[in-house]
């Protein structure tokens, strides 16, 4: 993957993306923070009972989505390939009091997982897509499928095609996207139909789907 503003990003605003979770008086209805709230109640739910379970966080953050399914009793491994982003997940997790047995932290890159075939049974991916080229995209589903046990599922979000919200994605738009929303710019946008020929073309198929605020698509993928 190409190391450039997308990435600078990331590395340079760890602290700033885990307090975008969490709710106070003055932030209650920010865009941005209502929006990642409705995606983590939905991908909690789209889980389902995870005791036991083995998941993979890719893209996994300062680690806000591992603490919420350390906290269910599933085991997690988290990726990413911002150092400082995996820095500050060690220190969420520790002040949530979790213990290191329960989590694993690889700093790797999404088209490349250092894990062996067929380990996991939920592989997550939320605000990973948007970041990464065609070619990327379909690298990182691969890799997804690869390690993912045969009656697991994959979770992953991909920005809307034509949503209402596509004005911040280029021009004057974007600007307002970086400075307003303190967010980096996006790489792709999708379209159902081009979804589902991206898990075919790795013979993967969506089980469910569903839209949040109109700007990004959650799909739920597994083996065909």
């Amino acid at each position: 993957m190409k190391v450039g503003i997308i990435k600078k990003y990331w590395q340079n605003t760890p602290e700033r993306f885990f307090e975008q979770y969490n709710i106070s008086p003055f932030k209650l209805f920010s865009p941005v923070n209502l929006f990642l709230h409705s995606r983590r109640g939905k991908i909690l739910t789209l889980a389902g009972e995870v005791t036991s379970k083995k998941i993979l966080d890719v893209g996994c953050g300062s680690g806000v989505f591992m603490a919420e399914f350390i906290k269910r009793g599933a085991h997690v491994t988290g990726v990413d390939y911002s150092e400082r982003m995996l820095k500050e997940a060690v220190k969420q997790l520790n002040q949530f009091k979790i213990s290191k047995s329960k989590y694993l932290l690889k700093n790797a890159d999404a088209v490349k997982l250092p894990f062996k075939d067929k380990k996991f049974d939920i592989v997550l991916a939320t605000g990973l897509t948007d970041y990464l080229t065609n070619a990327e995209n379909r690298l990182f589903i691969k890799e997804a499928k690869r390690v993912l046990k045969p009656k697991g599922i994959i979770i992953v979000s991909f920005p809307v095609e034509g949503s209402p919200f596509s004005f911040l994605r280029k021009g004057a738009g974007l600007k307002i996207r970086q400075k307003l929303f303190k967010l980096p710019p996006i790489k792709n946008s999708f379209s159902i139909e081009r979804i589902r020929g991206l898990l075919k073309s790795v013979k993967l198929k969506d089980i469910e789907r569903h839209k949040i605020f109109s700007t990004m698509w959650l799909i739920v993928a597994g083996h065909n």
